[in-house]
């Protein structure tokens, strides 16, 4: 199926039930590309309903609603059968979504990752010092690896920063912490690697931490996997909606400042808490969660498909975001249900 090339031809999407269709798939500020797109073709989709969950990438709390709603109220005029629903990371995304006149439901999008993935490894990389402290984050400036500036060797994990040049950031945080370890290459004798969930939690294991120090970004998918993982979390005040799973068995949350975060690592690494510990506090916040949004999509299902309409369960919407996929192949599968 071709695509207009204005569209974005890849997106994070699962079909989560055929009869009655419900899918789920990620939306950004600029780019609403499943509505967009099944506006553009309306035609095919005219004869059949769906209910869409539209998860953000990031936050709402600030952000200009004007293009999502403008979007959702296009298609929702063209396509009566089809609801469309943003998640809602926080009280005020709710509130702020609602003022907009968009349907909106509560939902922090860390229940979605997947714990089986995520998990205790056995042990950590011998070709890797010992460390205080990882951070797992794109060289981009709003991740604020200068907060690092003060701890001794800490390890750098990162992944592709669509951004920008990678190169220059890097070059840039050599120079603010000489004693950093960059991960990704120290592992591959010098090339870059884009490391896997299996390789994270081995290098998780080197250290006693987990940092997050952005002030503003999505809900930090490292956050949680690190808590999954079963290290701690130093993070700073933030919004996005990482601290719903932080408490004072898993995380601390500290000034923005290097020193700061030097003594949150401290604090952190003086409790001795254990992986296991803060794997199993972290797992029972978000089975709480998880519980009541699964409940929110059954009753939303039901208000539309009736009574008779089949229970939707938890499983298919676990990992929904691993991978990004073919829009195109997104479209199809909906029109084949």
């Amino acid at each position: 199926m071709e695509l207009s090339k204005d569209r974005k031809k890849w997106l994070y999407w699962r079909v989560v039930n055929t009869n009655p269709l419900v899918t789920i798939s990620s939306i950004d500020l600029d780019k609403v590309v499943l509505p967009d797109v099944m506006g553009d073709m309306a035609e095919l989709f005219s004869q059949t309903a769906g209910i869409h969950f539209l998860v953000p990438t990031w936050n709402m709390e600030n952000a200009d609603l004007k293009p999502i709603r403008d979007s959702l109220k296009r298609v929702s005029d063209l396509l009566p059968k089809h609801r469309f629903i943003v998640t809602a990371a926080s009280e005020l995304e709710v509130f702020r979504l609602s003022s907009h006149a968009i349907k909106c439901m509560p939902c922090n999008p860390c229940i979605f990752q997947d714990e089986t993935r995520w998990t205790i490894q056995q042990s950590g990389y011998d070709v890797l010092p010992k460390s205080d402290a990882a951070y797992n984050a794109i060289f981009a400036k709003f991740k604020r690896h200068e907060l690092c500036a003060e701890l001794d060797n800490p390890l750098f994990i990162y992944g592709f920063n669509v951004n920008g040049d990678k190169s220059d950031r890097m070059e840039d945080i050599k120079a603010i912490c000489p004693s950093g370890v960059f991960v990704n290459h120290a592992l591959n004798d010098g090339d870059y690697k884009l490391l896997n969930e299996v390789e994270i939690g081995r290098v998780l294991r080197n250290v006693r931490t987990s940092l997050c120090l952005s002030e503003a970004e999505g809900h930090m998918r490292a956050s949680i996997q690190s808590l999954l993982c079963g290290v701690p979390v130093v993070s700073t005040p933030s919004i996005g909606g990482r601290d719903r799973y932080y408490s004072d068995d898993t995380a601390v949350i500290v000034e923005p400042t290097s020193s700061a975060v030097r003594a949150g690592v401290a604090d952190l690494k003086a409790r001795n808490l254990s992986p296991e510990a803060v794997r199993a506090a972290t797992l029972e916040m978000l089975n709480f969660d998880r519980r009541s949004f699964i409940g929110g999509v059954n009753k939303i299902v039901r208000r539309f498909h009736g009574s008779g309409a089949p229970e939707i369960t938890l499983k298919p919407f676990i990992g929904w975001r691993f991978k990004a996929k073919e829009t195109s192949e997104f479209i199809e599968k909906m029109l084949g249900s």
